[in-house]
């Protein structure tokens, strides 16, 4: 669970990143689960757009994430989402 401190943090390093995820009509596939996975581990943090023609909300996104990856979400504004979640991986230099 992150703290109020945490979360700050990581919404001014979100602020500076570029979507790394761009969710349209296909959805939320399970292709698009497993770069999402892929992404958290390598980076720790991940920003995700969501266009008009996806059929998925921002709050779906984050409550799948949550359940399916064990990222928790740090913001989401409009029609962005920011996700978190401590890499496993040894070699990533940590941001928390």
């Amino acid at each position: 669970m992150l703290d109020k401190k945490d979360r700050q943090k990581l919404i001014t390093i979100a602020q500076t990143l570029e979507p790394l995820l761009i969710l349209g009509k296909n959805g939320l596939s399970d292709n698009v689960l497993t770069e999402m996975e892929d992404i958290l581990d390598a980076r720790e943090i991940l920003k995700v757009r969501i266009l008009r023609s996806c059929d998925v909300t921002a709050r779906e996104i984050s409550e799948i994430a949550f359940e399916q990856l064990g990222a928790e979400t740090v913001t989401h504004l409009g029609n962005v989402v920011v996700l978190y979640r401590r890499s496993t991986r040894d070699k990533v230099k940590h941001i928390l």
